[in-house]
């Protein structure tokens, strides 16, 4: 685990600290794995850098991968944009995939 690593390679806004792994039950940040209070979930949640979170996991009912952006800004228009460009560096990511 690289503490830090770009998950997005946009912006620095979008690097990650810290991957709870659901599925596994598994927090890993870079003072290694502790145990999460509830696994079994298909969910991938990364906890970025400028304090805001991506969560991915597959939809139930279609095949699709959903992905949402929870994201911090000192304004509501501030929030916005952080929010699109997340967005939009998700799609980029997962068109190259």
């Amino acid at each position: 685990f690289d503490c830090g690593y770009r998950f997005f390679c946009k912006s620095p806004e979008f690097f990650y600290i810290t991957v709870l792994d659901y599925r596994s039950g598994v927090r890993r940040d870079s003072e290694g794995d502790q145990p999460l209070h509830i696994s079994g979930s298909d969910v991938l949640c990364f906890e970025l850098k400028a304090g805001g979170k991506v969560i991915v996991r597959p939809s139930g009912t279609e095949p699709k991968i959903k992905v949402y952006a929870l994201v911090k800004g000192s304004s509501l228009a501030e929030s916005e944009n952080l929010a699109i460009r997340c967005a939009e560096s998700a799609r980029d990511l997962f068109v190259k995939i």
